[in-house]
This record gives structure tokens, C-alpha cells and sequence, in this order.
């Protein structure tokens, strides 16, 4: 579990402020596996320890502006990631002597950018809503990897959806196209 706390402020002339705060999520395993090969191979043998992260969320803090003022809404968004805190995903349970000892992955911390435009057209029916918005999200993989190669792009991302909405009903289709940066 991880907490998640927000709030609005809603200012004069269609202005708005909201903040979020999503804390970390992770999910670690740990499987022991032992053998037991009975009385006729007497050899003890250890128990292998697995363990490493299977899922993370990196801590999150996002703040957003928006303007209404019917028919359009503009937004502007920018989220903290805090990835330096992102742990080793797969510990080494057994290795030679003298192998070099595994680095933290020393992601980084990064800073997302989103920004949206919304236009509501009202008909006889409801209303039917057009949005578009651009988001950029950097890696947070450093430039220079050693013992690992994680792999990983900045990436550009367009989206575009319709939304149609009558009385209590609402149905909305999107699409997103995500540019992967290739260096």
C-alpha cells in the first residue's frame, strides 16, 4: 500500500490549483528454494535465497495549473519522480570469489511535463468533448551503465480523445502515440 493525498483550489476567473502526492510502491520477493535429495545422496546442500524487487512506483509529487473558461480548458502539469530511491531489482544469491560487487542502479530523479487542452461543444443530447495534450517523460537510466544495461528511452507522447456525454452516461475513446527518443 502506498498513500496518496491531494487537493484543489479553485481560484477566480476559471483558475485552478491542484497537487497530488503519491508515495512509493513496491512489491519485494524472496523465495528460499532448498533440496533435499533424501538419505541415499547425503551432501547437504544450502539454501538458495532469491530476492529482489518484482514491482516499483517511484515516489511522486505533481502539480497542475488549469484555466476554464467555458467552451476551453488549458492545463499545465509537471511531476517529480523520485527514481534515485529505485533498489536493486534481482540481488546475486551465489557468486565467484572475487566478482565485483553489485552497484545500486543509480537512477535519477526526473521531472515530467504535461500540458492538455479540452473543448466542450454542447448539443441537443449532452455535449460532446474534444481533447489533445503533449507529454514528455525523461528515463531516469543514467548515461553510462557498467555491471547492467537496463534499458530504457525519453519518450514524446501526443494523445487525442472525444468524449460524449448524456445525462448521467458518459463514453470516452483516446488514443495516445508514444515517440521513444533513439539517440
Amino acid at each position: 500500500y502506498a498513500p496518496i493525498f491531494g487537493g484543489l483550489i479553485r481560484g477566480p476567473i476559471g483558475l485552478s490549483v491542484a497537487t497530488v502526492y503519491r508515495g512509493e510502491s513496491k512489491a519485494d520477493y524472496s523465495l528460499p528454494i532448498t533440496a533435499d535429495l533424501g538419505e541415499s545422496f547425503p551432501l547437504v546442500i544450502p539454501v538458495l535465497e532469491l530476492h529482489g524487487t518484482a514491482q516499483y512506483d517511484p515516489q511522486q509529487w505533481t502539480a497542475e495549473v488549469s484555466w476554464q473558461h467555458a467552451p476551453f480548458t488549458l492545463s499545465a502539469a509537471a511531476t517529480f519522480k523520485r527514481w534515485s530511491e529505485f533498489p536493486i531489482p534481482i540481488h546475486y544469491p551465489a557468486v565467484p570469489d572475487g566478482w565485483p560487487t553489485q552497484p545500486d542502479p543509480s537512477f535519477e530523479d526526473v521531472w515530467l511535463l504535461r500540458f492538455g487542452a479540452s473543448f466542450t461543444h454542447n448539443i441537443s443530447l449532452g455535449a460532446v468533448v474534444f481533447r489533445g495534450g503533449y507529454i514528455f517523460e525523461p528515463s531516469p537510466l543514467p548515461e553510462d551503465q557498467d555491471f547492467h544495461n537496463y534499458l530504457d528511452n525519453d519518450r514524446h507522447v501526443l494523445t487525442t480523445g472525444v468524449g460524449f456525454t448524456w445525462d448521467v452516461f458518459s463514453l470516452n475513446v483516446v488514443a495516445q502515440w508514444h515517440h521513444l527518443v533513439t539517440e
